[in-house]
């Protein structure tokens, strides 16, 4: 493409510059007239350096014609050769390089950014050019030197009078050296001292071999053009000279006509100036990003410790642990009679918990479980046939496995059992039972079995629900057998695991295996590898492993709910954050059609129109997200307490954020930007 536009065949060469032929254009119109036909066979051309002027009454088809000429309108009918290339043959990113390569337009109301400054707004062209910025910079002060406005290159155009802003326009036209210039009434809302100095400007640009072509009412600029093309209903009726060529056919040499790619340096330039001329629009969008994120943890955050907590209390009941027994039962009689009987029976040891910690990989800890009936004496007071259980896992565990916690005192350590101290932890009916109620029990001795240990803590009250042993009954507990049961769920006593089975119980034999797993859904296939090994490793059967179904299958659906509540949660804040950032990029599409155009008539092709709105509105809700975050793991806590709700905030909250805020943004972007690139640009050729 770029060679057929700049390489002509020899026979071309005598050809105009500009070359229409039997020029037709219709276009449709509400109302009873269907069709317009706003031009009717026409024919003329334009040499380089020929200044032509195009005249005529108002719906004679002047503005219609130039936006052709300029390649922002196609022909219904006819041939439109520029340079010897037929452009009607061209596609849309065509013709923008046409535009880019070989036209400059000045409009009758100069059509300048108001947020951008006189040098952005004349290098604006030159953006759309593969070239450095200094070298934008540098072409940006030579043309405002030729048009006589050096000394305004930092200027806003509202700091400009209409002369000023007009040169302003011009530069602009000619900064990427097009070899045509299109004017539709340049002079039209300038005083005479000013047209004068803009058709000086004008008619210097045709003696550099530049074809200027202008639509004008003012009869002092068709008195300095070279020619003169009377239109009327939609044709030429008339072609007069009026003034003698003093410039060559040769058209001026472009700086470089190659396109910058679309992540070329300039285009973080255009979002970052379409941000700042924003206003309300980016400070609402920063502001919802802002918003969204911070919602987007906050709600992440509560939701995760809401349902960490209804899983960490299902999980404490077992959900993901495994039993390891050394006697295997069957079932005997009727299942609806619960009868079983033992049918072999192994010796599980300290041994059996090592291999399958070592060789399962979905093993977490293997915890032994060793314990005896023993009494408990403190002076003359004594207890019969407590519970003295071994402890090796990090907490005391109640009858139906979930953790005891300590109330009083410390809890027994690693190290304790490491260093086989004799050292204890009660349940609070030991400790009602052998001390006074205003006696401290911590530093205490009492004789567990014929040895003597200090207490180190007291446990809370057993954390089992007494409801929990009164299924089956038709009636309910009088208070006497709800004493008594509370009773015996006190009565127990902990000692570190090392200590009962060198000293204490003398035995590496243990009850029974606890296995902790870290994938529940694989509990089933884990507990059958457990046997296997089991088996293997004592060459018989004997080994009963149980898991609880019931609560594996409800940690498990738990945890599926609350990873679906998180993403429903991420899903419906961010889907709020997209759609009210499409609406304000659909706004800011809406409010800037007038710069969408110019770019467009520049050189910018649709991609590049929607790689600007695409990056505003990421931009925006990265930088927004980034703010959202830290605001998020301050406010969700701060909220959380006050709900009295738990928050379990992750470091990964703030990758999700950011990587929803950029889906969001892109998403929220696509159809605005989508919309500012099929704007038609001609309209922006009419005055505004």
């Amino acid at each position: 493409m770029q060679e057929k536009l700049q390489t002509l065949p020899r026979e071309l060469l005598a050809l105009p510059l500009i070359d229409l032929k039997d020029i037709s254009y219709r276009y449709a119109e509400d109302g009873p007239v269907a069709d317009v036909d706003a031009l009717r066979g026409l024919s003329f051309g334009v040499d380089s350096g020929e200044f032509v002027c195009i005249r005529g009454p108002s719906g004679a088809g002047k503005s219609t014609l130039l936006r052709i000429v300029g390649c922002l309108d196609r022909p219904s009918g006819g041939t439109y050769l520029l340079g010897g290339v037929n452009v009607c043959d061209l596609d849309r990113d065509g013709l923008a390089r046409v535009r880019l390569q070989k036209i400059g337009f000045v409009f009758q109301d100069f059509q300048l950014l108001d947020s951008a400054d006189v040098r952005r707004n004349v290098e604006l062209p030159a953006t759309y050019l593969n070239v450095a910025a200094e070298e934008r910079r540098m072409r940006a002060k030579q043309v405002l030197a030729q048009v006589g406005i050096a000394d305004k290159l930092d200027r806003l155009p509202n700091e400009l009078s209409g002369g000023e802003q007009q040169r302003v326009g011009i530069a602009r036209a000619l900064i990427n050296t097009p070899q045509i210039i299109l004017a539709d009434e340049p002079t039209g809302a300038l005083d005479s001292a000013n047209s004068e100095a803009i058709l000086t400007i004008l008619e210097q640009a045709a003696s550099r071999g530049h074809a200027v072509v202008v639509v004008t009412h003012d009869a002092k600029v068709a008195g300095r053009a070279h020619r003169v093309v009377e239109m009327a209903d939609g044709k030429v009726v008339d072609v007069r000279s009026t003034a003698p060529r003093v410039s060559t056919t040769t058209p001026p040499k472009a700086h470089n006509a190659a396109r910058r790619s679309l992540w070329h340096h300039s285009t973080l330039g255009a979002i970052s100036l379409g941000l700042r001329g924003g206003g309300i629009r980016t400070a609402v969008m920063t502001l919802t990003s802002i918003l969204g994120v911070a919602l987007v943890i906050t709600l992440m955050g509560m939701s995760r410790g809401v349902f960490g907590g209804v899983t960490g209390a299902v999980a404490d009941m077992g959900a993901g642990r495994i039993t390891v027994t050394g006697t295997e039962f069957r079932l005997v009689g009727a299942p609806e009679e619960g009868k079983f009987e033992a049918v072999d029976k192994v010796d599980l040891t300290l041994r059996d918990a090592e291999l399958i910690e070592s060789r399962i990989g979905n093993v977490r800890k293997a915890f032994p479980r060793l314990s005896r009936a023993l009494d408990i004496r403190r002076r003359d007071k004594i207890i019969e046939s407590v519970m003295v259980a071994a402890q090796s896992e990090p907490m005391p565990r109640s009858i139906v496995d979930v953790p005891w916690p300590v109330a009083k005192g410390a809890g027994l350590t690693p190290e304790d059992s490491d260093l086989a101290r004799q050292v204890a932890v009660i349940g609070p009916t030991v400790n009602d039972k052998l001390f006074e109620s205003k006696e401290d029990p911590i530093g205490a001795f009492i004789q567990v079995g014929d040895l003597p240990f200090e207490i180190k803590g007291v446990l809370g009250p057993n954390p089992v629900p007494t409801s929990i042993f009164d299924a089956g009954r038709s009636t309910p507990r009088s208070d006497e057998e709800l004493a008594a049961l509370k009773e015996y769920l006190g009565t127990a006593v902990f000692v570190p695991f090392g200590t009962a089975a060198q000293t204490l119980f003398g035995t590496e034999t243990v009850n029974e295996i606890v296995v902790e797993v870290v994938d529940a859904a694989r509990l089933d296939e884990t507990a059958g590898t457990i046997r296997d090994l089991i088996v293997r490793t004592h060459g018989r059967g004997g080994v009963n492993v149980a898991v609880n179904a019931t609560l594996a299958d409800a940690y498990v659906n738990l945890t599926g709910i609350s990873m679906t509540t998180l993403v429903g949660v991420a899903i419906v804040a961010l889907l709020s954050t997209g759609l009210v950032v499409m609406s304000a990029t659909s706004l800011s599409v809406d409010a800037r059609k007038q710069e969408v155009g110019l770019r467009v008539a520049f050189g910018a092709r649709n991609a590049d129109i929607v790689v600007q709105f695409l990056g505003e509105a990421l931009l925006v809700l990265l930088a927004g997200g980034a703010v959202g975050i830290g605001l998020g793991y301050v406010a969700g806590p701060y909220l959380s307490s006050l709900l009295d709700m738990p928050f379990s905030g992750k470091a990964w909250f703030a990758g999700a954020g950011l990587g929803c805020a950029a889906v969001t943004g892109l998403a929220a972007g696509t159809f605005p930007a989508w919309r500012a690139a099929r704007i038609r640009p001609a309209a922006w050729l009419a005055p505004r």
